[in-house]
């Protein structure tokens, strides 16, 4: 089962309601990442094989430039308007439906109404 990395960009509650879901998370805020650049996260993520959780970009990007077999990237992409609690329930709501699926090489694309995933070429 995959372990999450929640991103700084995302409401610090996420890794909660995603181990409230059964899922094991961490937040990069509760492991001294805070304020760090996108690639010490992502080399973080990689080390300890964390699928990262963001709505940043650049981490789909250093996906694609990462070895093979590498954990995901999940992109959050909702709108700012929406309610952080409501953007947490759909993305906890996703991931227990990918969690179980090998994930390596994936981007993930969390949107309104759909899911996307995108596998390295």
């Amino acid at each position: 089962m995959a372990r999450f990395l929640v991103d700084e960009d995302l409401s610090r509650p996420l890794a909660m309601a995603l181990r409230e879901a059964a899922l094991e998370a961490d937040d990069v805020r509760d492991l001294g990442l805070r304020g760090r650049p996108d690639d010490e996260v992502f080399a973080y993520a990689l080390a300890h094989g964390c699928v990262t959780v963001t709505r940043d970009l650049g981490f789909a990007r250093l996906a694609r430039q990462a070895p093979a077999g590498h954990p995901a990237v999940v992109l959050v992409r909702f709108p700012n308007d929406l309610l952080s609690r409501a953007i947490n329930e759909r993305v906890v709501r996703a991931l227990r439906l990918v969690s179980r699926q090998s994930l390596a090489d994936t981007v993930v694309v969390i949107e309104p109404g759909r899911m996307r995933l995108r596998k390295k070429d």
